[in-house]
């Protein structure tokens, strides 16, 4: 099995895998807004949720992150690919965010604080969210950009692949997580949008989980006593 085809069978698994949780996931929102009959007799527990917390659906959006903070580590360490510290720490916090709800929590205290009032349909909360998104995102933007600077073109060819992934990732995650609130007075439009803003979170770490993967297993091998000596200082070993 080549390469390519690799890359294309992970895709599959994990896209379907993926859309599994979407279709449940639309199903529990039917149900939970009583939006259908065909769906009144589906249990609405939350871990059928595509977007709740510590869901079925998170917990493999966790996986997928923890999946790809591993495969960045393996290129910085063993493959001598320091140029991709800053995507492996943007990876680490997007984790912990997902496991912590620490932008929520951030961004609650920062709109008490700065006493931010609710305005164009959207609460203080969410001001101050969006705020905290707005420096960490403007923070890894820097960090990667510098690494952009320091990286070689092929290597840049593949910054800007993962950076126009990154966007459409931030385009479901807060743009779409912004009209959502707009509209949650609206059963049909609250559930299109959780499944829209969630599924196309989804599949868009699918799709970078893959990428990653492949950049990994075409990345070229260190040359015999130098891949030794690589493995040896990663694991702490003199």
């Amino acid at each position: 099995m080549n390469k390519n085809t690799q890359f294309l069978a992970l895709l599959v698994l994990l896209v379907a895998t993926d859309l599994v949780f979407i279709v449940v996931g639309f199903f529990y929102e039917c149900s939970r807004l009583e939006l259908a009959t065909f769906c009144q007799n589906f249990p609405v527990y939350h871990h059928y949720s595509i977007a709740s917390d510590k869901s079925y659906a998170e917990l493999f959006q966790y996986i997928k992150a923890y999946w790809m903070i591993l495969l960045f580590g393996y290129l910085i360490i063993i493959r001598n690919k320091p140029i991709y510290l800053s995507w492996c720490f943007l990876f680490c916090y997007i984790l912990l965010d997902d496991l912590a709800q620490l932008h929520e929590e951030i961004g609650f205290k920062i709109s008490n604080q700065l006493n931010l009032v609710p305005a164009l349909g959207l609460r203080a909360q969410d001001y101050g969210e969006l705020l905290v998104s707005s420096v960490v995102g403007i923070f890894f933007l820097c960090a990667i950009g510098i690494s952009y600077r320091l990286a070689q073109p092929q290597e840049k060819s593949v910054f800007k692949k993962l950076i126009v992934m990154l966007f459409a990732l931030a385009v479901f995650g807060i743009v779409i997580d912004l009209v959502h609130i707009l509209f949650d007075d609206y059963k049909w439009w609250d559930a299109i949008f959780t499944i829209l803003e969630d599924g196309g979170e989804h599949i868009v770490m699918s799709v970078i989980t893959c990428f990653v993967y492949l950049l990994v297993i075409k990345t070229p091998q260190l040359k015999g006593d130098d891949c030794d000596k690589r493995i040896r200082r990663s694991i702490f070993i003199n």
